[in-house]
C-alpha cells in the first residue's frame, strides 16, 4: 500500500515538470530541495554516469520566486531514490529542465 502511495506521489510529482522536446520553447519547472524526509519529497539520486540514470535533467538556474515548486530530496544512493538522474548542460538532451528555488542546497550549483 505504501509503496502504491509513493508510486503514485512520483508520477504526480513527475507530470509538474514539462519534458523537454527539441526545437520546442524549454520552461523550466520550480524545484525546492529538502533535507527532510517528512512528507512528499521526492528522493532523487545523481548519477556519475547517464546509463545509470532513469531521466536525465538539465538546471536551467535560479528561480527564488517561484511558486508552488516541486519538492525533492538528494539522497547518495541509488537504492534510497524513488528517481535516478543525470545532470546535463545540454537542454535539448534533457528529459526535464529545472530551476532552483534554493541554488545552495544543490550539490552542483556550489562548483
Amino acid at each position: 500500500m505504501r509503496r502504491r502511495f509513493r508510486l503514485g506521489l512520483l508520477w504526480a510529482l513527475l507530470s509538474l515538470l514539462p519534458a523537454g522536446q527539441a526545437g520546442a520553447e524549454i520552461l523550466a519547472a520550480p524545484v525546492t530541495v529538502t533535507s527532510s524526509s517528512l512528507g512528499p519529497p521526492l528522493a532523487v539520486s545523481i548519477r556519475p554516469f547517464r546509463a545509470e540514470a532513469q531521466e536525465i535533467w538539465h538546471v536551467a538556474g535560479a528561480c527564488s520566486a517561484a511558486e508552488d515548486p516541486a519538492r525533492v530530496r538528494l539522497v547518495a544512493f541509488a537504492a534510497l531514490a524513488d528517481l535516478t538522474i543525470y545532470l546535463t548542460d545540454a537542454p535539448e538532451k534533457a528529459h526535464r529542465t529545472i530551476c532552483l528555488t534554493n541554488p545552495d542546497a544543490w550539490p552542483q550549483a556550489r562548483e
